[in-house]
């Protein structure tokens, strides 16, 4: 849904305009610049009703599903536990897996009702969320560590596994957070671990309206994908998948602000997106690929010395502190044999492609594979953006001409190209991932690769909303004014 005064207050920069003021040249901005382009209840009606879809599904998640019901269960949870307890920096020793990858195992030693993780359950995000209709009966053997004395004890043993070190420590702040609380104020095993995940959802749902608050165009997208049942899962466990899709609707919605307004970005603006671009890294480095979307904007809202620095700062920080906690302390879960994975990606890098290109081809084939329940969420959210973009196709038409160069339209839908361009990157970035630690690349009967799943693409849904940026064509003149008043 889309602001009717929208198209008063927000206009594209044409080469050759003849509509803009004196004072408006004089200054070096247009009249596309900042104005109040949305009502107080445009914007809070679309936070209201966010509200109440996303926290009735919390609450329905927090009751009917265990906290150690999840993805992983083993990685998750002492992952926060470790965070908690300050002990992300516990002595890990040097072994070799299964596929005879060498890998740093984590000792850790802590509470037994924390650490054991009785009654986990390990299904996939879509296999809770069917268990969460029928009922999850592991809920009241996962109650039963409050009941246990308190004995200390160390993991990994010949019974209990330890992934707590496969992701960087900060990635679980929230869940963190809420589990130091718990056991600050002695609540139960179970009341702690739910506690982390109320922290998970709150700091989700903080982020998330800030974004809807913010973003100029397409603010009912961003409710579709916020209250999607599969991503409210998400952030309602302790998973901290939740957090990244979190900073990437912000991202977006900060940026999509800067490009309607027309104006330079602040430094604030550019610290967050620094702070982002970290957390993404943290997170999967493919997830940091969107943010390189600041390198289309023209110098006019944000010059070179700008997107460099807003990029290189978080990643030098990155290097500095992520290469030598992997190189001490990660834990890489692979069941294919890297080394062996990367000499046949060396060896034969056209038949890996392909090879990976085919298997993106079948991301679509995995949606008809879903529960019946899946399928609705998606084509909510498809005639939300279809709405959405029907009406942005009508303003667009309506202010361009008729015969266009294809330089000119490259130029003024440089936003959406770059997205997709990044968009996929950051999809075969996922699958060569997945090529090393998950497949068999030796084995030249295998035509697609496996380990994908759905979740790991809602990180980049936030970024079909480029679609309603408007049109940009780059007065050069103006450009050259613009750069002087901001040197």
């Amino acid at each position: 849904m889309s602001n009717p005064q929208l198209g008063d207050n927000v206009s594209d920069v044409e080469a050759d305009s003849s509509h803009e003021d004196d004072s408006a040249q004089s200054s070096g901005l247009n009249n596309g610049d900042f104005k109040p382009i949305q009502g107080h209840r445009y914007c809070v009606l679309p936070i209201v009703v966010f509200l109440i879809l996303c926290l009735a599904q919390c609450s329905w998640f927090l009751v009917r599903l265990g906290p150690l019901t999840s993805p992983d269960p083993d990685m998750h949870g002492p992952a926060a536990y470790t965070l908690a307890t300050g002990k992300i920096f516990s002595p890990t020793h040097k072994e070799f897996d299964g596929a005879g990858n060498q890998v740093l195992r984590q000792s850790l030693d802590g509470d037994e009702r924390f650490l054991y993780l009785s009654g986990k359950t390990n299904v996939l995000d879509i296999g809770a969320i069917q268990l969460s209709i029928k009922g999850d009966a592991s809920i009241q053997q996962q109650k039963l560590a409050n009941s246990q004395p308190k004995v200390n004890v160390t993991i990994p043993d010949a019974h209990h596994a330890n992934r707590a070190n496969q992701y960087f420590p900060l990635l679980y702040a929230p869940q963190g957070t809420g589990l130091r609380i718990g056991l600050s104020i002695h609540l139960s095993p179970y009341a702690s671990w739910q506690l982390a995940r109320i922290t998970n959802i709150i700091t989700f749902i903080i982020i998330w309206g800030v974004a809807i608050w913010l973003i100029p165009r397409g603010k009912w997208v961003l409710v579709a994908i916020g209250s999607m049942p599969s991503i409210v899962y998400l952030l309602s466990s302790l998973m901290p998948d939740g957090l990244i899709i979190a900073l990437c609707g912000l991202f977006t919605a900060m940026l999509i602000r800067t490009i309607v307004d027309n104006r330079h970005s602040s430094k604030l603006e550019c610290v967050i997106y620094s702070l982002v671009l970290l957390y993404l890294l943290y997170g999967k480095i493919f997830y940091a690929l969107p943010v390189l979307i600041i390198f289309a904007l023209p110098h006019t809202l944000m010059n070179i010395k700008t997107k460099i620095l807003t990029v290189f700062i978080p990643v030098t920080v990155f290097c500095v502190t992520f290469i030598p906690w992997e190189l001490y302390f990660g834990g890489l879960l692979a069941i294919a044999n890297v080394k062996s994975n990367l000499h046949d990606i060396v060896s034969d890098p056209t038949r890996i492609g392909s090879l990976t290109l085919h298997s993106i081809m079948q991301i679509p084939r995995m949606f008809i594979h879903q529960p019946i329940w899946f399928f609705p969420q998606f084509v909510l959210l498809l005639t939300v953006w279809l709405c959405c973009a029907i009406n942005a196709l009508v303003e667009r038409s309506a202010n361009s001409q008729k015969r266009v160069l294809f330089s000119q339209w490259l130029s003024r839908n440089r936003y959406c190209v770059t997205i997709l361009m990044l968009s996929f990157s950051a999809v075969m970035c996922m699958y060569g991932f997945l090529a090393l630690t998950w497949n068999d690349l030796g084995n030249n009967s295998i035509t697609a690769l496996g380990g994908f799943q759905l979740r790991y693409i809602y990180p980049l849904l936030p970024c079909c909303v480029f679609a309603f940026v408007p049109n940009t064509v780059v007065n050069k003149e103006r450009e050259v004014n613009l750069i002087a008043a901001n040197a």
